[in-house]
């Protein structure tokens, strides 16, 4: 934990995120080092492609702080720190690739670099005649305000407006310090989007009233509500997530509490490298008494030029705790129900 974390209560949700528990010690059979299978989809050793008109750049391998429920926290401590050369490298997939309309710049995180760093990355992916967004995916606005300087933000002004925005992860209420609403008004003020990502985390925010508040503190905030995750699959962090019929049932209480324009989409990436896809139909197929399965996005593509995808009667699987696995044709993405 860095300084700013530890002037935090000790028993705020905000610093909780961030205290290692005896049961990170458990390892589950079906958690992995990389859940997401990210480095299956490397083009380079710091660029990823899994989605076809977007990137993600492994921009540094440090944090301002680590959080205990991180899908790459095994990964991090791994890789080489990239150097320029990699960068450039980086630049050349992207160059070669037209199809690539986006550059999630990630980690670690981009903004723990000095300003002067981080600019000359950006630097590398501003293509003449060619529009690419740049979204700046980072936890450091939260965790590490200071870091979050004029300088550092002015940097983004030479790529114009509607061109980048910043993604973070806010998880509870309690992160939302004056020093971060500051940021926030800051980053907004020069024409950025901001948008969240939660995580969903076991004695965290797991409560409708927390969740409530949350994104209520988003819309007066400005901040646009983008993604609520279903914890990953990473080893040692089933102490961390929900379990999935949990996560759904809360999400579906959520939607009755609040407006359509303050919620989020709740998702989850699936085992095997399936990729993102959100918990509705028609990605979600249903659950037994085991697990809920799913079908990915490109999957759910290529039935749409076919035939529309196989319904059930979701409460007649609950009831009956069988397996749905052989009710769908093509490949079914099984996720523990925990």
């Amino acid at each position: 934990m860095n300084d700013f974390i530890l002037k935090q209560p000790k028993d705020s949700f905000f610093r909780k995120q961030f205290e290692s528990l005896s049961c990170e010690n458990i390892c589950c059979d079906y958690e992995n080092e990389d859940p997401l299978f990210e480095d299956e989809y490397k083009v380079t050793p710091f660029l990823i492609h899994r989605y076809k008109n977007r990137v993600l750049l492994l921009t540094t391998k440090f944090c301002s702080a680590y959080c205990r429920h991180c899908f790459r926290k095994s990964i991090l401590p791994q890789l080489k720190t990239p150097q320029f050369d990699d960068y450039l490298e980086a630049a050349k997939y992207v160059r070669e690739h037209l199809e690539v309309e986006e550059i999630l710049f990630s980690g670690g995180d981009p903004l723990i670099l000095l300003p002067e760093e981080l600019l000359e990355v950006l630097k590398l992916f501003n293509f003449k005649n060619r529009f690419l967004k740049f979204r700046i995916c980072t936890r450091v606005p939260v965790v590490n305000p200071y870091l979050v300087s004029e300088k550092m933000l002015s940097i983004f002004d030479s790529f114009g407006n509607g061109r980048v925005r910043f993604s973070i992860q806010i998880n509870h209420s309690d992160e939302l310090t004056s020093e971060f609403r500051d940021i926030v008004k800051r980053i907004r003020k020069r024409g950025y989007e901001v948008l969240s990502q939660t995580v969903l985390l076991r004695g965290i925010n797991d409560s409708l009233e927390v969740l409530e508040k949350l994104y209520v503190d988003f819309f007066e905030m400005g901040i646009s509500p983008y993604y609520l995750f279903q914890g990953d699959l990473a080893k040692k962090t089933k102490c961390y997530r929900t379990s999935i019929k949990d996560s759904l049932d809360l999400f579906n209480a959520l939607k009755k509490k609040l407006p359509e324009s303050y919620l989020p989409v709740f998702a989850l990436d699936l085992p095997n490298g399936g990729g993102k896809v959100p918990v509705r139909e028609p990605y979600f197929l249903g659950m037994d008494k085991s697990y809920a399965f799913f079908k990915n996005s490109e999957d759910i593509e290529k039935e749409s030029n076919k035939k529309a995808v196989k319904k059930i009667d979701l409460n007649k699987i609950k009831h009956k705790g069988k397996s749905i696995e052989n009710k769908f044709d093509g490949k079914i993405y099984k996720y523990p129900i925990e």
